[in-house]
């Protein structure tokens, strides 16, 4: 789900082409994350960077409208802080 009047508001404070400026490494960083740096996290137990990256798109991910995602990140980054088993994150992806 997309608040696309959280959307237009970043959209007319920041215009299309930095918002698109935006979105590219954000989404790159996103993606490699997912793919690469949860797995080395999750081997290495350590919970600081994970929780971390979840906040981080999080709140990266709210300038997009992205209600859904931020929801989940949100969801994932309090289940770390509350001590659940980080192998969770491992299965989750």
């Amino acid at each position: 789900m997309v608040n696309n009047e959280l959307l237009q508001k970043y959209l007319s404070l920041l215009g299309a082409e930095k918002m698109l400026e935006m979105w590219r490494p954000f989404y790159k960083e996103t993606k490699d994350g997912l793919q690469q740096s949860i797995n080395e996290w999750v081997e290495a137990e350590n919970r600081d960077l994970l929780r971390n990256y979840f906040h981080s798109r999080r709140s990266g991910s709210m300038v997009y409208g992205m209600e859904a995602f931020a929801k989940a990140c949100a969801k994932m980054e309090n289940f770390l802080v509350d001590g659940g088993d980080i192998n969770i994150v491992k299965s989750k992806q």
